[in-house]
């Protein structure tokens, strides 16, 4: 978990968010349940994570998360789910 004490405690002050799903359309969700035992940060915990000194990195994509951008409804709506994603997130 983000908020896990073992993190600073370690030395460590990034913390990797990994991954969300993107759909063949362009949709971006995170949330719990994305993958088994999944269990995302509220956007209240990434807050304070930031505010004590840790810096947030959303990796999007993976091994195996290609999506094809080269169609514009596709890329517009990446844009249009993935925005309102890293506003929430701050």
């Amino acid at each position: 978990p983000i908020n896990d004490a073992r993190i600073k405690q370690h030395g460590y002050n990034v913390i990797m968010a990994a991954f969300p799903i993107i759909y063949p359309d362009g949709t971006v969700l995170w949330e719990d349940g994305m993958d088994r035992d999944v269990k995302v940060s509220t956007p209240e915990e990434m807050c304070d994570a930031k505010a004590a000194g840790s810096s947030l990195l959303m990796s999007i994509g993976g091994a195996t998360a290609a999506v094809d951008l080269s169609s514009s409804a596709v890329a517009d709506k990446f844009i249009a789910t993935i925005v309102p994603l890293l506003q929430k997130y701050n």
